[in-house]
C-alpha cells in the first residue's frame, strides 16, 4: 500500500486490493475519467465507478476505504512486448494500460485497455495463460475475422494483431465506436442485429447430433452430479428426443449479455466474442441475454415467473416471427442443458458444490417447471 501523495507509478485498484477488478495508472487523471474496462451494472459498482472518474479529486487523493493505491507489479516480459507492438500499431512514443484481471477461474485472463497520454482509447489487448484462455482467444480472432470479411459486418471490434505460441496468446483489438452502454432492456435493435447473423448463417440440420453430444457429457460428468439433477437433465433430453427431429442452426455469439453491447444511435456494438459458435442454436442468444440480466442483475430467482417472462416477451415472438419457428420451449430446455453442463464443466462443479450454486440451482428449477 502507498501512503501518502501518489507517486508517477501508482495504480488505482477498483474496487479493492482483496478483491481487484480493474487496475488503473493513477499518474494521468485523464485515463481514470475514461476507464472503459469496469462496465458495473449494480449499485455499488456504479458508485465505484463514479469515485474512480473524478480523477484526481480530493475524494481520490484522501485514500478513502473505496479506493486503494499500490506500486504496480513490474511488467512481465510478455507486457513488455504488447507494449512494443502496440506502440508500432497505434503509432505512438507512449502507451498506457488499463488492466481488467478477469473473474476467477479456468477462464480468467487479462484485457488491457490501451491508451495513449492523453487518455484516449486506441484498443485493447487479451491476454490468455492457460489452455483454456488461450483457446477462447484464438477462437475470438477466427470470430472476428468470419464477421468481418465473411459476414461483412462492421459494428464488432477488429482484430488487429494476434499471436499463439508456448502455451500464451495474445490478441489486440480496434475497439468498436459507440455512445453509450447497453442498460438491459431488450428492444427492436438487438432483434435486428440477432437476426442479420441469422439471415446469413443459419442452416436446419438433425437434431441427432446435439443431443448425442448433451448426451455424452452428460456421461462424462455423471460421477459430478446427484441422482435429482442428473434424473432431470435426462429427463429434459429425453423429452426434446421425443418432440424435435430437426433443429435451426446459426451463428451465436455465445455471452450475449448487456455488458458485451454498446449502443449508437440505431445500432449496437456487440464486443467479447471468445465464445463464438458457427452453428449455435436459433433463441439461444436471445434468451441469454434475457436471463443473465434477469438472473444475475436483478435478482429474479423464481423459475415460473422467468419462463412466463419469456413466453410473454413481445421481441421473443418477433424473433420467432423472423426466423419462422415458435417453438421457443424446446430450444429454451436446450439452452438450459447446455449452459447447466458449461457450468459444471467450467467450475468444475461436484455433487457438494453443485448444490450451492445459484445459477445451475435455478435453471434446474426452470427445467423442472417446463417438464411438468
Amino acid at each position: 500500500m502507498v501512503k501518502g501523495k501518489p507517486r508517477k507509478n501508482d495504480f488505482i485498484v477498483i474496487p479493492s486490493l482483496k478483491n481487484p477488478r480493474v487496475v488503473v495508472p493513477f499518474n494521468n487523471k485523464e485515463i481514470t475519467k475514461k476507464i472503459n474496462l469496469y462496465k458495473p451494472h449494480g449499485k455499488m459498482g456504479r458508485i465505484y465507478k463514479s469515485i474512480i472518474t473524478l480523477g484526481d479529486s480530493f475524494l481520490v487523493k484522501s485514500g478513502i476505504p473505496l479506493i486503494s493505491k499500490i506500486r504496480p507489479l513490474r511488467y512481465t516480459d510478455l507486457l513488455e512486448n504488447i507494449m512494443s507492438v502496440c506502440k508500432q500499431i497505434f503509432k505512438k512514443n507512449s502507451i498506457q494500460f488499463s488492466i481488467y484481471v478477469g473473474t476467477p477461474g479456468k477462464h480468467q485472463k487479462l484485457v488491457l485497455e490501451i491508451s495513449d497520454e492523453f487518455g484516449e482509447k486506441l484498443g485493447y489487448a487479451k491476454i490468455g495463460f492457460n489452455k483454456e484462455t488461450v483457446k477462447l482467444i484464438e477462437n475470438e480472432i477466427k470470430a472476428l475475422n468470419i464477421l468481418e470479411k465473411d459476414l461483412g459486418f462492421s459494428n464488432t471490434p477488429k482484430a488487429l494483431y494476434c499471436f499463439s505460441g508456448k502455451g500464451v496468446s495474445f490478441s489486440i483489438q480496434k475497439p468498436v465506436d459507440s455512445f453509450y452502454s447497453d442498460n438491459g432492456q431488450l428492444n427492436d435493435i438487438h432483434i435486428n442485429f440477432l437476426y442479420n447473423l441469422y439471415s446469413k448463417t443459419y442452416s436446419v440440420d438433425c437434431s441427432e447430433i446435439f443431443i448425442d453430444n448433451i448426451e455424452n457429457n452428460l456421461s462424462n460428468l455423471s460421477e459430478c452430479i446427484n441422482g435429482e439433477i442428473l434424473k432431470v437433465l435426462n429427463d429434459a433430453t429425453n423429452y426434446i428426443k421425443g418432440n424435435t427431429d430437426t433443429l435451426q442452426y446459426t451463428a451465436v455469439h455465445g455471452d450475449f449479455a448487456p455488458w458485451n453491447i454498446f449502443h449508437s444511435t440505431d445500432k449496437i456494438y456487440v464486443i467479447d466474442w471468445e465464445y463464438f459458435d458457427d452453428k449455435g442454436l436459433i433463441y439461444e442468444d436471445l434468451l441469454h441475454y434475457i436471463l443473465q440480466y434477469e438472473i444475475l442483475v436483478k435478482k429474479h430467482i423464481e423459475a415460473a415467473s422467468l419462463i412466463k417472462l419469456i413466453f410473454e416477451n413481445r421481441h421473443i415472438n418477433k424473433y420467432s416471427y423472423l426466423v419462422n419457428n415458435v417453438n421457443v420451449k424446446d430450444y429454451l430446455i436446450l439452452y438450459l442443458l447446455k449452459m447447466i453442463i458449461y457450468q459444471i464443466q467450467v467450475d468444475g462443479l461436484n455433487k457438494t458444490n453443485l448444490l450451492e450454486n445459484r445459477l445451475v440451482q435455478i435453471r434446474i428449477k426452470m427445467l423442472k417447471e417446463l417438464l411438468k
